[in-house]
């Protein structure tokens, strides 16, 4: 089968509810299908709003208060990422620091850090 694809100009993004098909069967009947439906047959917009509040990605993207969301464990790993930051010029004082963590640590080894450290 032959199709003769039309280009938008200029492109237009849709988010939310995707697939990692090209080509994937969408029927209609749920404000989700119907949306994308419009949305690639007709010029409609896409509600963003709706699709970042509904349940599926509501934790995530919509409008809840942070500290109701479920993933607030990631201000952790953010605040890790900003101190190791402040080492990007001085690589071995950073290094120098975790063998001195390594050596409080049973099951931390120098051995597996200066593997792990050297690369």
């Amino acid at each position: 089968m032959r199709v003769d694809w039309e280009p938008f100009s200029p492109p237009r993004e849709w988010y939310f509810y995707t697939n990692r098909s090209t080509i994937w069967r969408v029927l209609p009947g749920d404000w989700t299908t119907d949306a994308l439906i419009g949305f690639a047959f007709e010029e409609k917009a896409q509600d963003l709003n709706r699709y970042r509040n509904a349940p599926y990605w509501r934790e995530r993207f919509g409008d809840s208060s942070v500290d109701k969301r479920r993933f607030v464990w990631t201000r952790f790993y953010e605040a890790v990422a900003d101190k190791l930051l402040t080492f990007r010029t001085r690589r071995d004082e950073l290094i120098s620091g975790i063998h001195t963590i390594a050596s409080k640590v049973d099951s931390l080894t120098k051995e597996l850090l200066k593997n792990n450290c050297n690369k």
